[in-house]
C-alpha cells in the first residue's frame, strides 16, 4: 500500500464517520416495484368471536373503571382495524384498477388467509384483483387459526407467492406489515389468551395489579424472527425490499437488532409509539405521488422519514469505526516501523534490554520514522485521537445529535432514543421498583417506564447532557421521582393504597382486590413505618451532591462494584470509597439512624 493511497483512504474514513459523503440506498428506478400489503388485522372467526364475548363480558361485568376501557378498546379493534384494512385495499385498488397504473400488488389479509387465499393484480393480465392460492398451516390454538397471518410462517409464504407471481430478477418489493405489536413482537393479536386459559378473577386481578390490559400471552412473530423472514427471502428467494414498514405499536428494534438488517433491506421504518392510528399511510395519495422517475418507494420514503424511526445499512456504529480509524493505521505505522528497523540491522546495534528511543535507531531506521512528511509526533497523534475517542465517544455525540433534534420538536428523535437506551432504561427501572415497596404492589415496569420516559422526554426539551454518563444519571432522577410521586400517591390514610383492600368488604364502596401474600401486606404499623422510610431516604438521595447522588445510584440501583464506578468516573478506588462513606454518613444524619431494613 502507497503513502498516496493510504493517505486518501483515511481521509475518506473519516469524512465517512462526520457524514460528510452521504450514504448512497439502492433505489428501484431500473426496476418495477410490487407493493406487498400484509394486514393481520382483528378480524375473529367463530371460535374466536365467542372468546372474545368472552373476556368483554368479564371486564364489563367489574366495576373496575379500567376494566370497561380495555372491554371498550376490544370492542373498537374488532370494529376498526378490519375498516381501516377494507379502506386501505379500496384506495389502493382505486389507483392501481381504476386508473389503469402499472403497479403490481398483491394483498395479505387474516379474512382471505383463512380462506387460503390472497389477492394479486398485474397490470400486464389483470383487470382487477384476482384470488390467488397460498398454503397455510392449521392449528389447534383458535387465537392462531383465526390470526394466521401474525405468524412467521405465512409472512414467508407471502414471499414465497410474491416470488412465483413476479420475478425477483426483475421487480423489487415494498412491504408493508399491519399489525399489533409489542416490545419483542412485530407481528401479534390484541387479545392473545383463550378464556379456558385463565379465570374471570385473574383477568381482574391482573387489571388491578396496575396493568392496562388482559394478561398476555406470547403469540405472533417477534423481531428476530421478522429480520430472519427477510433475509432468507433476500437468500433463497432473491427478493429485495427498498423500503419495509411495521407499521405497529411499539415496533422499534434494539441496536443490536438493527445491526441485523438484511443485506437485501435498504431501509425499514418502524415507530416506538406505544399506540398507533389504524390507518397512517395515505395509499392514495402515495400512488398518485409515485410516476414518471419518482418510485412508490421513494414516495412512501419521504413520507415515512419525519415522522418514524429509520434503520439502513448508512446508520453504522460510530465508535467501531473509529476504533478501526484508530488502530488500523496505528498498527500499520508500528509494522512498517519494525520492518525497517530489521531491515536496517538496528536488533543488534542495540544493547540487550537498551530503551527503544528514535534516538538509538541509525539513521536509515529514523528517516523511514518520516510518512508522507509526518515525523514521530503521528504517534503521540493517534494516542490522542484515541484518548478523545474514549472521553467524547460518537456514542455521546449521537446521543447529544438526538437530544438537540428533540429540542427541535422531531418526533422520530424520541423514537431514536428511546430504542437505543430502552432496554437498560427498562431494567434500571425493574431494579428501582424493588426498593419502592408501596409502589410495586400497585405499579408494574412497563407503567412506571412510560411515565418516567415522558418526564425525561420533557427534562430533555430543557436540558442537554453532556455526555451519556450524564443522560443515564439524568434518566435515573426522572425515575426515582415519578416512584417517589408514586409512592405518596398510595400511602397515608387518603392514599389510594389506604382505601383499597385485600378481601370483598359488604356494606362498602372499597375497590376490592384478591388476595396478597402476608409478606406483601403493608398494613400492620410496622410495615407502613417501613415504607415511610424508604420513602424518606429516596427523598433524602434527592439532596445529596452530583458526585455522591450518582455513586448511590451506580451502587444501590445498579449494584456495580467500587472497582467498576471508579473506572467509569476516571478516579481511584479510594476517592470512591470516601463518597459513598460520605453518602452513609449523611443518609444517616439525615434520617436521624431511621434507615430501613
Amino acid at each position: 500500500m502507497t503513502l498516496q493511497s493510504s493517505t486518501w483512504l483515511l481521509l475518506i474514513g473519516l469524512l465517512s464517520v462526520c457524514d460528510c459523503i452521504p450514504v448512497t440506498i439502492a433505489t428501484a428506478s431500473d426496476r418495477q416495484e410490487v407493493l406487498i400489503y400484509y394486514a393481520n388485522e382483528t378480524a375473529p372467526d367463530e371460535a374466536e368471536a365467542k372468546n372474545h364475548a368472552t373476556f368483554v363480558s368479564w371486564l364489563q361485568s367489574s366495576d373496575l373503571t379500567k376494566a370497561h376501557a380495555v372491554a371498550d378498546g376490544l370492542i373498537q379493534d374488532a370494529e376498526l382495524f378490519p375498516q381501516a384494512v377494507d379502506t386501505e385495499i379500496a384506495a389502493i385498488r382505486s389507483q392501481v384498477v381504476r386508473s389503469d397504473s402499472s403497479m403490481p400488488v398483491m394483498i395479505f389479509t387474516n379474512r382471505l388467509a383463512r380462506a387460503g387465499q390472497c389477492l394479486v393484480f398485474d397490470p400486464r393480465r389483470d383487470s382487477d384483483f384476482r384470488a390467488v392460492s397460498i398454503t397455510r398451516s392449521d392449528s389447534d390454538n383458535l387465537i392462531v387459526a383465526s390470526n394466521p397471518l401474525s405468524q412467521c410462517t405465512m409472512l414467508w409464504q407471502a414471499f414465497v407467492t410474491a416470488s412465483s407471481k413476479f420475478d425477483p430478477q426483475l421487480y423489487f418489493f415494498v412491504l408493508v406489515t399491519k399489525s399489533h405489536g409489542g416490545p419483542n413482537l412485530s407481528l401479534t393479536v390484541k387479545l392473545a389468551r383463550r378464556a379456558q386459559d385463565v379465570s374471570r378473577e385473574q383477568v381482574l386481578q391482573h387489571l388491578q395489579a396496575g396493568t392496562s390490559d388482559v394478561p398476555p400471552a406470547i403469540i405472533g412473530t417477534s423481531k428476530d424472527e421478522y429480520l430472519a423472514v427477510l433475509k432468507r427471502a433476500g437468500k433463497e428467494l432473491g427478493i429485495r425490499f427498498p423500503v419495509v414498514f411495521v407499521e405497529s405499536c411499539l415496533g422499534t428494534f434494539s441496536e443490536t437488532q438493527a445491526r441485523r438488517l438484511p443485506k437485501n433491506v435498504d431501509m425499514l421504518f418502524a415507530s416506538g409509539q406505544r399506540f398507533l392510528e389504524y390507518r397512517t399511510l395515505d395509499y392514495e395519495a402515495l400512488l398518485q405521488a409515485a410516476g414518471g422517475s419518482k418510485s412508490f418507494s421513494n414516495s412512501v420514503r419521504e413520507f415515512l422519514e419525519p415522522r418514524y424511526l429509520s434503520i439502513s445499512h448508512g446508520d453504522r456504529n460510530s465508535t467501531e469505526i473509529l476504533h478501526w480509524l484508530w488502530f488500523a493505521p496505528l498498527i500499520c505505522w508500528i509494522v512498517w516501523l519494525g520492518i525497517g528497523r530489521k531491515k536496517a540491522g538496528c536488533w543488534n546495534n542495540l544493547r540487550e534490554g537498551a530503551p527503544i528511543r528514535a534516538c538509538t535507531l541509525p539513521r536509515e531506521v529514523t528517516a523511514r520514522l518520516r510518512w508522507g512528511g509526518l515525523s514521530l509526533p503521528c504517534l503521540t497523534a493517534f494516542l490522542v485521537f484515541g484518548f478523545l475517542m474514549d472521553s467524547k465517544s460518537f456514542a455521546t455525540l449521537t446521543m447529544q445529535n438526538l437530544v438537540d433534534r428533540i429540542q427541535e420538536g422531531d418526533a422520530a428523535a424520541q423514537d431514536e432514543l428511546l430504542r437505543r437506551v430502552g432496554d437498560r432504561l427498562e431494567r434500571l427501572a425493574r431494579k428501582m421498583l424493588q426498593s419502592f415497596p408501596g409502589v410495586k404492589r400497585w405499579e408494574q415496569t412497563d407503567d412506571v417506564l412510560q411515565n418516567s420516559l415522558m418526564r425525561l422526554l420533557k427534562a430533555l426539551k430543557a436540558v442537554r447532557p453532556e455526555n451519556t454518563r450524564a443522560f443515564f444519571g439524568l434518566a435515573t432522577e426522572q425515575l426515582r421521582r415519578q416512584l417517589l410521586d408514586l409512592n405518596r400517591h398510595y400511602k397515608g390514610v387518603l392514599g389510594h393504597g389506604s382505601n383499597l383492600v385485600d378481601q370483598p368488604a359488604a356494606g362498602n364502596d372499597k375497590t376490592t382486590l384478591p388476595l396478597l401474600d402476608p409478606a406483601d401486606r403493608a398494613t400492620g404499623p410496622d410495615q407502613i413505618a417501613e415504607l415511610d422510610r424508604w420513602q424518606a431516604l429516596h427523598e433524602a438521595v434527592e439532596t445529596l451532591p452530583l458526585e455522591e447522588r450518582e455513586v448511590f445510584g451506580l451502587v444501590f440501583y445498579h449494584n456495580w462494584t467500587q472497582p467498576q464506578i471508579a473506572e467509569l468516573l476516571q478516579v481511584n478506588e479510594r476517592t470512591v470509597r470516601r463518597y459513598w462513606q460520605s453518602v452513609c454518613l449523611r443518609l444517616n444524619e439525615l434520617l436521624g439512624g431511621d434507615l430501613p431494613d
